[in-house]
């Protein structure tokens, strides 16, 4: 019994660490890679997001939605303004800077979309782009949005946008949130540019040109001791602004970079601060996916690859948060950008993709296989105790049942202090006598051995060691 029960433990975890382990190595060996390929790098283009060094801890429930929506006061539509900006943004600028953004969003809007700068009506959308930044914000719009909110467009001024000369005709195109969304990415993107294509803009030095859509960070004057912040430090890079550790820190100084309001107090900076505190205090370490829009997610997205503003891990980031396919985006992408080069490049991808959805699969099947086979083990190990105890009262049946369940291998010893069963010794008898204790040791271990399997920490555990061993070859 002893080298069966052996042998069936070990193909059990030869299966289980088949299944589990290369993919894990698989992953760790791409880390290292990638690890490596990032020590080539300079400090600019090797800087990452601080994502407040947590990896997601569980799902966003509703109970969290909840708590959330009345602490911080707002509604169910602006929740979903919020849950959508936090998720574009957290997937590629971390948990922080998420955070900071959203908390000026509130102040900017209240998390409506179709908000319009009070006064003025010079602002609009989610950070109330004015001026320059308005016309620019109109025609990605126009260009991108498949939903514009065309219902407060007439309530937009028209008139002289920081040089910018639009006609009375001229009406402000004003983006569906994930347009909105998708602009305030290109304005924080480097290099992002758009070709001016409206006739009703009649500065002839527009009409047919690409202007810049990069709200230029490192030009910005303001510091967070102009709003009367002196204790926080000043990012003068975007780069550098995205490896805060501070949520507050981050809030002021994406204020004082981005938004540039005014120095008073209609700059509402306590308020900025307090409602991304909030954001990071409810969503921090949660994955809020399921929250998103699919078709919002979708769009979003895709609007980002017809731009070029966000490359193949940007877009992978994203899709795993909002849990959307990437097929879903790249069949709806525009390719008429590409030339042959990059057309190829991309079928390399989408076929790369197609293949490891397939692995996944096999891989996923794989481990509920195993998981079932655990439990079963499990399931096994209490019938052998339960049959034990049935054997020790029944005086009525004539029936060995732990024989029958240990395949004839095991009897319940007649004296309790007589026990043949032994993992020590060897023996010739072709059945061995347990006692209370004897069970107990099987139960403990297979129980235990089955939940390891069942729950993944032996994977877990394998991984350390493999680590560990990693480590002291190199």
């Amino acid at each position: 019994m002893r080298r069966k029960l052996i042998t069936f433990l070990t193909v059990v975890l030869i299966a289980t660490t088949f299944i589990n382990i290369i993919p894990v190595i698989t992953v760790y060996a791409t880390e290292t890679d990638d690890e490596d390929d990032d020590e080539d790098e300079d400090d600019s283009s090797s800087s990452k997001p601080n994502s407040s060094g947590s990896s997601l801890s569980g799902d966003f429930t509703e109970a969290d939605k909840q708590a959330m929506m009345s602490d911080m006061g707002i509604s169910e539509d602006q929740f979903t303004v919020l849950v959508t900006v936090y998720a574009a943004t957290a997937s590629q600028y971390g948990e922080i800077c998420a955070s900071a953004i959203c908390g000026n969003v509130y102040r900017e809007c209240k998390f409506d979309p179709t908000t319009i700068e009070g006064g003025t009506g010079n602002g609009v959308g989610i950070t109330q782009s004015s001026f320059a930044r308005r016309v620019k914000f109109s025609e990605f719009c126009k260009q991108n949005s498949t939903n514009p909110l065309t219902n407060i467009t007439a309530a937009v001024k028209s008139g002289s946008d920081g040089g910018y000369i639009t006609s009375s005709a001229y009406i402000t195109c004003v983006g569906d949130l994930h347009t909105q969304a998708a602009f305030l990415f290109a304005e924080l993107t480097k290099g992002s540019t758009l070709k001016i294509k409206d006739s009703a803009i009649e500065s002839s030095a527009l009409v047919g040109d690409s202007v810049s859509l990069y709200d230029g960070w490192e030009g910005a004057s303001r510091t967070p001791s102009v709003y009367g912040y002196s204790q926080y430090s000043d990012t003068p890079t975007f780069d550098i602004w995205l490896m805060s550790t501070d949520v507050a820190a981050a809030t002021v100084n994406f204020c004082s970079h981005f938004e540039r309001c005014a120095y008073d107090e209609r700059s509402g900076m306590s308020e900025r601060i307090k409602y991304a505190e909030l954001t990071y205090k409810h969503f921090k370490g949660k994955s809020v996916g399921s929250y998103v829009s699919t078709a919002s997610a979708t769009s979003l997205s895709t609007i980002m690859v017809n731009n070029g503003l966000w490359d193949e891990d940007q877009l992978s980031a994203f899709c795993r948060l909002a849990e959307i396919e990437i097929n879903d985006v790249l069949k709806n992408a525009r390719r008429d950008r590409l030339n042959q080069s990059e057309l190829n490049a991309l079928k390399s991808w989408e076929d790369n993709t197609g293949r490891g959805k397939e692995t996944e699969q096999f891989i996923r099947y794989g481990r509920i296989g195993i998981t079932f086979l655990a439990i079963i083990f499990m399931v096994w190990m209490l019938f052998l105790y339960a049959s034990y105890w049935f054997d020790r009262v029944n005086n009525f049946i004539d029936v060995n049942l732990l024989g029958i369940f240990s395949f004839g291998k095991l009897r319940v010893a007649p004296v309790e202090e007589e026990s043949t069963f032994s993992l020590r010794k060897q023996s010739d008898a072709s059945i061995r006598t347990v006692n209370h204790r004897d069970m107990l040791f099987i139960l403990i271990v297979g129980i235990s051995f089955g939940a390891l399997i069942a729950t993944g920490q032996l994977f877990v555990l394998i991984l350390k060691l493999v680590r560990f061993v990693t480590g002291l070859r190199g």
